[in-house]
């Protein structure tokens, strides 16, 4: 038998009425829409253009001074370009195919 000299041992019936609590980290739905950023080609346009990256901050599509627009090449009241639909539609044409393949 190992020599076990001054280990303490903890009975592990104390925790058994323990709970674990729900963390909740606080995270809200309501924050910026993630299609209304710049893409990085569009930053690095208005940084080359003489932006700082101060002057950027919190800068997105939906707030772009007219200059901003005139540099980017959009007129300031185009929308941005949504990526999003291409992406689930890229999703979904995989899924068909998996299934096709059972």
């Amino acid at each position: 038998m190992a020599l076990r000299k001054n280990k303490k041992f903890i009975d592990p019936r104390y925790f058994m009425d323990e709970k674990t609590d729900i963390i909740e980290e606080g995270f809200t739905t309501t924050g910026p829409d993630p299609r209304d950023a710049l893409s990085t080609d569009d930053l690095f346009k208005l940084m080359k253009a003489g932006y700082s990256g101060n002057d950027l901050r919190g800068v997105n599509n939906t707030n772009l001074t007219p200059e901003m627009a005139s540099i980017l090449g959009r007129p300031q009241d185009e929308p941005a370009p949504d990526f999003g639909g291409l992406a689930e539609q890229g999703i979904k044409e995989e899924i068909a195919d998996m299934e096709e393949q059972l």
